[in-house]
C-alpha cells in the first residue's frame, strides 16, 4: 500500500444506536472499555474514529480480514501490528492524531529499518473558555526558541498569532511523535522555520525546515496543509522516496467508508450505547 492522507470530521458525525454498537464491535476487547471511559463524547468519537482508520488502512495493507488484525501498544503507547513481528504495519509507518473536528491518520511505505512517520492536526482558533491568549501564551512560551517565538508573535491580529503558535506546536509534536521520544524531550532542542509564512487554502506544501540541535535536519520531509479554516495538520516523514513528487492532500472519509467491510471481533454490548448516552457533549460540540 502506498502514500495514505485521511481525514474524519468527528463533529459532524453522529451516530445512533445501531451505528455505534456496530463500531464499537470492530474494536479489541480492551480498545472497547478505553473508549467506553471518555467524560465526553467527542472525545470517544475521535479515539473510536482512529482505531477504525487504523484498522481500515492495515486490513487493506496486508489483505487480512479486520477479525483478524491484533493491534497492541508499544510501552509509550504507539500502536503497532502484533502479526508484524513487533513492527508498525508490516512495511509500513503511520501514526493517528486528533484534535478539534478531526481525526487523522497518515502512513508511508517503510523501505528499511529508517523509516519513521508522525502526525498532529491542531485546531488553530481560541477553544470557548480557554484562557486569553496573552496567559495561554506566557504558559507555553519556554516549549519554542527565540526564532520560533519572533515568527509566532510577529505582525498580524491576536487570531493569526494564536494560528502560527498551532502551527508550530503541531510541526514539533509530528516530529516529536516520528522520533518516538518521550516527555523528557526538551522541544527547544528543535527549531523550525516556516515556509510560506502563511499556509495556503487547499494543498500541502513542504517548506519548512528544520533545525535539531543548531543543525539542518534534512532526513526528514514536513507537509504542512488546512483540513478548515481552523485546522492545521502537519505529517514528519522519513522515508524512502518520501520526497519525490508533490506533497499528497488529506481525503475527508465518511462515517460508511469507515465501517466499509468490516469484520466483527465480539457481540454487541447494550453497555456501550448507554455509557456513550451517559457522556456530556461538550458545548461547542467537540
Amino acid at each position: 500500500m502506498g502514500t495514505v492522507r485521511w481525514a474524519f470530521n468527528v463533529a459532524a458525525w453522529a451516530p445512533g444506536r445501531a451505528e455505534w454498537s456496530a463500531a464499537m464491535r470492530v474494536v479489541q476487547p480492551e480498545e472497547r472499555e478505553r473508549i467506553g471511559r471518555f467524560h465526553f463524547r467527542g472525545d470517544a468519537r475521535a479515539s473510536l474514529a482512529g482505531r477504525l482508520m487504523l484498522r481500515r488502512l492495515l486490513s487493506r495493507h496486508t489483505g487480512l480480514p479486520w477479525s483478524q488484525l491484533r493491534l497492541q501498544r508499544t510501552d509509550k503507547g504507539k500502536p503497532f501490528l502484533a502479526a508484524a513481528g513487533g513492527g508498525d504495519g508490516g512495511g509500513l509507518v503511520f501514526n493517528v492524531s486528533h484534535q478539534g473536528r478531526f481525526t487523522v491518520l497518515a502512513a508511508e511505505p517503510a523501505a528499511g529499518t529508517d523509516a519513521a512517520l508522525g502526525c498532529d492536526v491542531a485546531r488553530v482558533v481560541r477553544r470557548p473558555g480557554a484562557p486569553p491568549p496573552a496567559q495561554f501564551f506566557a504558559t507555553m512560551r519556554r516549549q519554542f526558541t527565540p526564532a520560533e517565538w519572533a515568527f509566532i508573535c510577529g505582525p498580524g491580529t491576536e487570531r493569526q498569532q494564536l494560528a502560527r503558535f498551532h502551527r508550530c506546536w503541531a510541526l514539533k509534536e509530528s516530529f516529536v511523535k516520528a522520533e518516538g521520544v518521550g516527555i523528557g524531550f526538551s522541544l527547544q532542542r528543535v527549531s523550525f522555520t516556516c515556509r510560506p509564512a502563511e499556509l495556503p487554502a487547499a494543498g500541502a506544501v513542504t517548506g519548512t525546515a528544520l533545525h535539531v540541535d543548531g543543525a539542518l535536519e534534512t532526513r526528514y520531509r514536513f507537509e504542512e496543509s488546512r483540513l478548515d479554516a481552523e485546522h492545521v495538520v502537519a505529517v514528519a516523514v522519513r522515508a524512502a522516496g518520501s520526497a519525490a513528487g508533490p506533497p499528497p492532500s488529506f481525503e475527508l472519509l465518511t462515517a460508511d467508508q469507515l465501517l466499509e467491510g468490516v469484520g466483527y471481533l465480539s457481540p454487541e454490548e447494550p453497555a456501550d450505547w448507554e455509557r456513550y448516552l451517559a457522556s456530556e457533549e461538550r458545548d461547542d460540540g467537540l
